[in-house]
């Protein structure tokens, strides 16, 4: 009879939520019951299943790489991520990095722990044959080259495969996979360097890395057509292929392109007509065949004019448009001193005018002047910053670092600003007690009540404070070789060339071209005698100050 019971009121209660369904669905609340549902829809949380494992010193470390790089013995691809701790507006050193494989691997480490990054580390993260995916991926690489000296190549925004409009991660991770990834914001600001994370802190970085690693196998899937008989190897390798001529570059939105004329009208010949795939930022190649590279809108003026500006001493400072050649002449700032070619000679000394190498190693036509495509670029600056932050260390010359910058900030002068444009702006929207606060503030720094003027003076106050000991990275650098004369110039020009060389590898440099370009004759036209005594005098002059 109770059995009879239950099934007659689950009869009834499914019966009402039926009739309340539909209700809902024919009523004016049609639009809410439909917002409702696919919340519900939305709302799957990740099913995929993860092993995830914390290292926090350099032995453990040691031990999950290895683990990691068995799982990406063919299929050559991480999920790569990076989390730190903001102090205020200041980024502190990145706390945490996660790597992630398709078989579901997580390893976080916490590489802030480490006394020294293990250089198995170091190893995975800079080969370039390993793609490490995610969305700005470059970002975290540069910041851990900034933190560690630590080089990351081989990074691929999955954004690059995407069609139509893309927002971050967890809206590809939506779109792509299906599911709602967590991104509650009291966990993505939480405190990662935490000697013991919490699982939901592992949890939220493990997500991060492996959701990203996925999401890029579905949207490969769908871009990459490989045979079905082929090896694992031949599979990898075209996926490959489909992704390096976009590895290492930051993701710039397609945006839909406006009326373009056709061919004849505009004069591009039908090889660089732009494809009808829906993809604007793409160029399909004649003769080639589909191509996945980022097309750059030729220029329709030259970039600058080749105006040579000198110094008042003569010497070539820089070259600039006509334009701003005009502007320092009609200012009566400078004059010309010859047509063909258009020189123009200021009439003031430049703060902060540095003295450099010769003019045979400024001019366009030196021997260390090469062409590059614009990934082999963008590839090329990401790898000098590891040689700069060595070089930093080795010449004890401060690189990005915050006790070396050429402007400070005045915290003091920084809080009253904020707090007078905050009663300025937002008066109405504080609560009381914040406005008593930021009042009480400017009246105790000003040592006067606060009025509209006072309001109006402190909100456009300067914040910025000349660094006095500011000493340019690239002048201790020089100073340092200098100390050897002009054999230890040589030596950091060298040091510069073989970089060049190791990194990025080239196949078409000039028969001609040498490490040793000019060192072993003509010393005295390369580096002119005058060039030591200008370092010296200007590293004197800094110390005076």
């Amino acid at each position: 009879m109770l059995v009879g019971r239950n099934k007659t009121a689950l009869a009834v209660v499914a019966g009402i939520s039926t009739g309340v369904g539909l209700a809902l669905l024919t009523s004016q609340s049609r639009t809410a019951s439909r917002f409702f549902l696919r919340y519900i829809c939305a709302s799957k949380q990740p099913y995929w299943n993860m092993t995830v494992k914390v290292a926090s010193n350099e032995s453990q470390c040691i031990a999950l790489v290895n683990e990691l790089k068995s799982d990406v013995k063919f299929t050559k691809v991480l999920g790569f991520d990076c989390e730190w701790t903001q102090d205020g507006s200041k980024r502190n050193r990145v706390a945490l990095v996660q790597l992630a494989t398709l078989e579901g691997q997580c390893g976080l480490f916490q590489i802030h722990l480490y006394s020294s990054v293990p250089n198995v580390l170091q190893e995975i993260l800079a080969d370039n044959t390993i793609l490490k995916v995610g969305v700005d991926p470059l970002q975290d690489a540069k910041h851990l080259n900034t933190d560690y000296g630590i080089q990351v190549a081989g990074t691929f925004d999955i954004r690059h495969l995407v069609e139509g409009k893309v927002g971050g991660l967890a809206a590809v991770v939506k779109s792509e996979l299906g599911v709602r990834l967590p991104k509650d914001f009291h966990i993505r600001v939480s405190n990662w360097e935490a000697k013991d994370l919490t699982p939901l802190q592992e949890t939220y970085a493990a997500n991060d890395a492996l959701s990203a690693v996925l999401a890029f196998k579905n949207l490969v899937d769908k871009k990459v057509k490989v045979p079905f008989f082929s090896s694992k190897e031949e599979q990898w390798q075209k996926v490959y292929d489909h992704c390096m001529p976009l590895m290492d570059l930051i993701f710039i939105e397609k945006r839909k392109p406006a009326q373009t004329q056709s061919p004849a009208d505009n004069g591009l010949s039908n090889s660089m007509q732009r494809p009808k795939s829906g993809q604007p930022n793409s160029t399909i190649i004649k003769g080639r065949g589909k191509q996945n590279y980022r097309a750059f809108s030729p220029r329709k003026t030259p970039f600058y004019n080749n105006v040579f500006m000198l110094a008042p001493d003569g010497e070539v400072l820089c070259t600039c448009d006509q334009k701003k050649a005009d502007w320092y002449v009609s200012k009566g700032l400078a004059t010309i001193v010859e047509r063909e070619p258009l020189k123009i000679q200021l009439k003031f000394e430049p703060s902060g005018r540095i003295n450099g190498p010769s003019d045979c190693m400024k001019n366009h036509q030196s021997h260390d002047v090469l062409l590059l495509c614009t990934p082999c670029h963008a590839r090329s600056n990401i790898a000098d910053l590891s040689l700069r932050l060595k070089l930093a260390q080795i010449c004890n010359a401060p690189f990005h670092a915050d006790e070396n910058l050429k402007v400070l900030e005045n915290g003091k002068n920084k809080s009253l600003r904020s707090a007078a444009r905050a009663l300025l702006n937002k008066s109405n929207e504080l609560p009381e007690r914040r406005q008593k606060e930021l009042i009480d503030l400017i009246q105790e720094s000003c040592k006067s009540s606060v009025t509209p003027d006072l309001l109006n003076e402190l909100k456009d106050i300067d914040i910025t404070v000349v660094n006095q000991d500011y000493t340019p990275h690239g002048l201790l650098v020089v100073e340092h070789f200098s100390r050897n004369g002009v054999e230890g110039l040589m030596n950091l020009e060298r040091i510069w060339r073989e970089h060049f060389i190791s990194v990025m590898e080239p196949k078409f440099l000039p028969d001609l071209w040498s490490v040793d370009h000019y060192h072993e004759k003509n010393r005295e036209l390369y580096f002119d005698s005058k060039f030591l005594d200008r370092i010296n005098n200007i590293l004197s002059a800094k110390r005076k100050q």
